[in-house]
């Protein structure tokens, strides 16, 4: 609401005012820090001064605009006592009712943002109005790279070489600026060849070091970057009303000249007009409290020393082309990464590199990559040669350099591809998929063919811009550019050949260089794609023929080998069974002695599971095990076909997951917003919310429950954490012991860091995306009640589920009792994007053993009733029974609302189908496919007032 302030002193500004209210809204009179509905803030208010035509500062009003209940508290104190005033510069202010409502969007403001000091707000705008009048203006832009001259006796002395350099005419114009609201350096470039601005922008936490130079020959500022910067340009792109919607475009690099050295060189040297403009930005970035402070330097060599131009870069790529490409991969990651300037390569480092391939031979990969380790935690008076001596001294024995790959894991190298830059990283342990095992069974030395691109902003995170930022020109030609035309990499050409569902999510594709394979003689992309499958029939529809051949992507693990006779198709029960089929207990048996032997310990800790999401030729979804089938026998669904694959007499059984455990459930915010919309107390939220916070807290205390803190929240998974820290309490060791358990103190500053990292990490989790665990609930992969299916067979006395019945039985390891679940439970699916999205249902409880049943046996998995017009996963957000996982919420009655919500129909949408008169589609349809996905993906940010981020995906 907003009130009307009046008689306020003409000597007042607005934060006067703004300190008066404060100390009032915010004192013990209207403010209690233990009234919930603060949530331990301080109310939230805003103050417009009224406009005086006189030319004053204000016409000695102001409204003020509060929460409707901050504003009624406020008015009725004022009211009660001629004591109780809002004093400004000495004079009493009015408050009268308006009114008035605020607009929705200040209402927002209001409720969620945080309450920002009038000081602090004053000191904002000081320095916002100073850096708008600090502008130097630039004559050169110059990217390069720092480099260590060998001729400079100082330690630690760096000089800088240009590799790129802008010179501003008089018909051009450069103005460098700080944006101290986002906390940015922009650079604003216009030239006369091309209409419109450029942009550099350059986030203050994007630069490592930051230096003033003022010496004879230039006054430069130079940027030790950590990644390359942002570069945008005006928009040209108007609607067909003529609106300009979106103002920037996203750029790769400036110009073709700036493009071919942006892989390598990214680091900046500016160098403004005015020696006088040199000193007073860096008055305003002390001003700022820009991080990192500014460092005034007496000199710094730079010249242009052309480490990347295109002689050395062909050089070096004709010396990388004579010897493995492995060996390759990692002499060109020195490059890309800025861990090496090719004059250094070449002149220092090509004898030292020659002899390690000699002296280790095929080993030679594996030491050359524990040398990019190191170079990037080179000493200061250290020299690259000496750091490879050191590794080699470190790494003698050759045969400990042989890493160890599971079955069904590949060695597998990784390509970054950044707005700017080519990344390569790795090789790492990836799990393998059905096409690079077919060729790795042939011949194992051809699973290095096959790499794993990912497409990243320059932070390696997910592509995000403003929303001001039009960025569907930048990823068609960026992302579209590499995945129509590929690119060369080690000496070796790379084509795109396909992607999972999953890996996409993460903007990750397949790509291959072309190889000869011992039965089909030269192996190209297409020739991998058309050997996967009949796609005939969705020539028409690109994204669905893309996610078909994704089947084949899919990271599994191989088990065993079916035959043709030991599998057929059985009827659907109506829409209950949409991609869930069955298997016969001899049949799990076997794929459950295979994963045990794979991977040994796995039948001592785990539930052999009775449900596998898997992939088998054309078919995919989930298997649950049927114990009526007898023999080796497979019975699958019409919905579980997604394309025929002929001729073809025995295939593996590939393994997605195994439901060998159940997994905690978690709640998150749209779970939450539904529930209460339905009637579930925010208390009840709250009360749950304060058991996780205790638990986080509590991680500090010993290692048990430190390692239940990081796999409730899965983290340190890739690097075993956790088996680390129960191998450290084997040993004796924890973290506060007590005096009666014998048990030694860790006194490490890193496992400081680890468990603060941790702990913030987790109650970030909890705060921004409500991710609260819930005790005695579950998450359950969901199947179908097949007890349907043995009436129509004939047989009697069957047991099933009727609507709105489930049957939960959960067991967490082998030494576990089974626990079945009895009574009223929730039962949901992510996302929860409807009210109706979370159903209350009953669980049965263990089944009666005087009937046959088909589900009695069945653990870790939530069966569903097959009866009714609509399948109960289907009310969930849409759901099927492909592998969907399904949250139950259970032993929680406060969280079970006294309202049943109507569940959503969602109805399938329409599928991108090609124009008439079109060809068929092909690998490019796909590649726009993907581009558009990412496109779809990209995350947008909108800046709100107080620098608050709303976030749309």
């Amino acid at each position: 609401m907003e009130l009307d302030l009046r008689y306020i002193s003409l000597e007042a500004d607005v934060y006067d005012v703004q300190k008066a209210v404060a100390l009032v809204l915010h004192g013990p009179d209207l403010y209690d820090p233990n009234d919930e509905r603060y949530r331990g803030r301080v109310p939230n208010f805003e103050v417009v001064m009224g406009t005086s035509l006189a030319g004053r500062h204000h016409n000695r009003t102001a409204i003020l605009r509060v929460t409707k209940e901050v504003g009624r508290r406020l008015v009725r104190w004022y009211w009660e006592s001629d004591k109780n005033n809002i004093v400004v510069h000495g004079r009493v202010l009015k408050i009268f009712y308006s009114y008035r409502d605020v607009t929705p969007n200040v209402g927002e403001t209001l409720e969620r943002g945080i309450y920002v000091d009038p000081e602090r707000d004053q000191r904002r705008t000081l320095i916002q109005c100073q850096a708008e009048l600090v502008c130097p203006r630039i004559t050169r832009i110059q990217f390069g790279v720092w480099y260590k001259s060998l001729n400079l006796p100082s330690v630690g002395r760096r000089s800088f070489s240009i590799e790129y350099d802008r010179d501003f005419g008089p018909h051009d114009a450069a103005y460098v600026s700080v944006v101290y609201e986002h906390r940015l350096i922009q650079i604003d470039i216009m030239r006369d060849e091309i209409p419109g601005k450029c942009f550099i922008f350059v986030k203050l936490s994007n630069i490592r070091k930051l230096g003033l130079v003022r010496d004879d020959r230039d006054d430069a500022i130079l940027f030790d970057l950590y990644t390359p910067p942002n570069f945008e340009q005006e928009s040209n792109n108007f609607t067909p009303e003529g609106i300009r919607q979106k103002t920037r475009d996203r750029l790769s690099a400036l110009d073709d000249a700036h493009a071919r050295v942006a892989p390598y060189a990214h680091h900046l040297r500016i160098i403004v007009a005015k020696p006088d403009d040199l000193k007073k930005f860096q008055e305003l970035l002390i001003l700022a409290e820009c991080k990192p402070s500014p460092i005034r330097l007496s000199h710094v060599d730079a010249q242009p020393m052309e480490f990347f131009s295109q002689t050395k870069l062909d050089h070096v790529q004709r010396w990388i082309e004579t010897m493995d490409w492995k060996v390759a991969f990692h002499i060109e990651a020195y490059l890309r990464c800025g861990l090496l300037d090719s004059q250094y390569l070449l002149s220092n480092l090509r004898e030292p590199i020659e002899k390690v391939i000699d002296e280790y031979g095929n080993q030679a990969s594996e030491l050359l990559r524990l040398f990019s380790v190191a170079l990037r935690m080179l000493k200061v008076d250290e020299t690259p040669s000496d750091c490879l001596a050191r590794v080699r001294s470190e790494h003698c024995d050759i045969k400990k350099l042989q890493p160890h790959i599971a079955e069904n894991n590949i060695s597998c190298h990784h390509v970054i591809i950044t707005p700017s830059r080519i990344l390569l990283e790795g090789p790492y342990t990836t799990q393998s998929n059905r096409v690079i095992r077919e060729y790795q069974s042939r011949d194992p030395t051809l699973a290095e063919r096959f790499i794993r691109v990912e497409f990243r902003d320059e932070d390696h995170l997910a592509y995000r811009w403003d929303g001001d930022v039009d960025g569907t020109s930048f990823l068609q030609m960026r992302v579209g550019g590499i995945l129509r035309e590929g690119f060369k990499l080690g000496g070796r050409e790379f084509e795109f050949l396909g992607y999972s569902m999953s890996a996409l999510r993460e903007h990750s594709v397949w790509f291959v260089s072309p190889f000869h394979d011992p039965v089909e003689g030269y192996v190209t992309a297409e020739k991998i794609r058309s050997t996967l499958g009949d796609f005939s029939k969705l020539l028409r529809t690109p994204s669905k023929l893309a996610a078909r051949i994704g089947q084949a992507f899919s990271a599994t693990d191989r088990s065993i080998k079916i035959r043709r006779d030991e599998w057929d198709e059985q009827p659907e029960l109506g829409p209950h069974t949409d991609g869930v089929g069955t298997i016969s207990s001899e049949l799990s048996d076997k794929i459950w002695a295979e994963r045990c032997r794979i991977s040994p310990g796995l039948k001592e800790n785990r539930v052999q599971p009775s449900a596998y999401q898997f992939r088998f030729l054309g078919y995919k979804g989930v298997v649950v095990v049927d114990h009526q089938l007898q023999g080796i026998r497979m019975r699958l669904r019409d919905s579980q076909r997604k394309f025929p694959v002929h001729n073809v007499e025995e295939a593996d059984f590939e393994i997605v997951r195994s439901f060998d455990c159940p997994n905690p459930t978690y709640l998150n915010r749209p779970a939450v917003m539904a529930l209460n919309n339905r009637g579930v107390s925010t208390d009840a939220f709250l009360e749950l919310q304060e058991k996780a916070k205790g638990d986080i807290y509590l991680a500090r205390d010993s290692l048990d429950k430190l390692k239940k803190l990081l796999a409730s929240h899965k983290l340190g998974g890739k690097f075993h954490l956790i088996f680390i820290l129960d191998q450290l309490s084997k040993l004796g060791l924890d973290l506060k012991p007590e005096d009666s358990n014998d048990k030694k103190a860790i006194r490490s500053a890193f496992f400081g860091r680890l468990i603060r990292y941790a702990m913030s990490h987790s109650l970030r989790e909890v705060k921004f995306k409500a991710r609260i665990p819930v005790p005695g609930s579950y998450q359950l992969v969901g199947v179908a009640d097949e007890g349907q299916a043995y009436i129509s067979e004939g047989k009697e006395d069957v047991f099933t589920l009727k609507e709105g019945f489930i049957y939960v039985c959960v067991q967490e390891s082998p030494t576990h009792q089974p626990v079945y679940l009895k009574g009223i439970c929730l039962i949901s699916r992510n996302p929860v994007i409807h009210p109706g999205d979370v159903q209350r249902v009953y669980a049965i409880g263990e089944p009666p053993k005087d009937k046959l049943c088909f589900f009695r046996d069945l653990k870790n998995v939530v069966v569903l009733p097959a009866v009714g017009d609509r399948s109960l996963a289907s009310c969930l957000a849409g759901g099927d029974l492909d592998g969907d996982t399904y949250d139950i919420y259970y032993a929680n009655p406060r969280l079970v609302p006294a309202l049943q919500a109507k569940p959503a129909k969602y109805e399938s949408g329409a599928v991108w189908t090609l124009e008439e008169g079109r060809g068929d589609a092909n690998v490019h349809d796909i590649c726009d496919f993907i581009v558009e996905y990412i496109n779809s993906d990209v995350m947008v940010c909108y800046r709100a007032r107080f620098g608050v981020f709303n976030i749309f995906t």
